[in-house]
């Protein structure tokens, strides 16, 4: 609360130094908001998460794998596609010679 009465007096001293009191009671406003949106802490959005696992039972790959195996075939591809992509040059195209169509049947 203190921190936040610091923040309006000093936005309220630097706007009295910009705009004399005569003009327009609005644009002044607008000024204060605006430095107290610039002087305002930034505030931690996002939650901090921790899991803890043995080291000696926990198994990654099997994991890994469950996770996989819960995304489509069209989630999976997309992902591979996603990770070639950032290992290729600007302007180099990814090398299709390895892959192979294949007709799925059921």
């Amino acid at each position: 609360m203190l921190d936040r009465i610091r923040l309006e007096i000093s936005a309220s001293t630097v706007l009295s130094a910009l705009v004399p009191k005569k003009k327009n009671y609005y644009f002044s406003l607008y000024l204060l908001i605006l430095i107290l949106k610039i002087m305002e802490q930034k505030v931690r959005k996002m939650a901090m998460v921790m899991n803890k696992f043995n080291m000696l039972e926990h198994d990654e790959a099997y994991e890994n794998l469950n996770y996989w195996l819960t995304k489509s075939p069209q989630e999976r591809i997309s992902a591979v596609t996603f990770l070639i992509n950032q290992t290729l040059k600007p302007g180099q195209r990814m090398d299709k010679t390895k892959f192979k169509k294949a007709i799925i049947r059921k």
